[in-house]
């Protein structure tokens, strides 16, 4: 199999592409491009690029940011100190029979507090388990449209 490239390709194509005759722009394309750039222009703040955002939104996002990573940055600290070695080696439910053991005392404490709730709060707890998971899915919908929302004609 020859696998070199033609050393002329460059030139035959270079050849040929100048017989082709020379496209001319749609008549609305300026027109369109112009429009195009006016609507990204009157655009919401918060749809716009971070960088195009006012000082005070940017200031703002930037230190939630900062709060969300030092928290979580934090938990995952204080959750590494606390699963140290020396605690791992300790704990028999680490082993395969010790999970065993583990589940099947976590199964009896859930059947016994199951036992020692009413039904109704237990239902009333589910429902509102339920009821919480569907506004967030509710919320993040409306976020999502009010975010992706194409921009209105004027």
């Amino acid at each position: 199999m020859h696998n070199e490239p033609d050393k002329n390709l460059e030139a035959r194509i270079h050849a040929e592409l100048r017989k082709l005759p020379e496209l001319a722009a749609p008549r609305n394309l300026v027109g369109r491009v112009m429009t195009r750039i006016a609507e990204q222009e009157r655009q919401p703040w918060w749809r716009r690029p971070w960088l195009t955002w006012p000082m005070a939104a940017r200031a703002a996002s930037a230190a939630v940011l900062l709060v969300l990573v030092g928290g979580a940055s934090f938990a995952g600290h204080t959750a590494w100190d606390r699963l140290s070695l020396a605690s791992v080696e300790n704990r028999s439910w680490m082993s395969l029979e010790g999970g065993w053991e583990f589940l099947g005392t976590l199964g009896n404490a859930l059947l016994v507090v199951l036992r020692a709730v009413n039904p109704v709060w237990l239902m009333t707890g589910l429902a509102f388990a339920g009821f919480v998971y569907l506004t967030c899915i509710g919320l993040g919908t409306v976020c999502y449209r009010v975010a992706f929302q194409p921009s209105p004609r004027r």
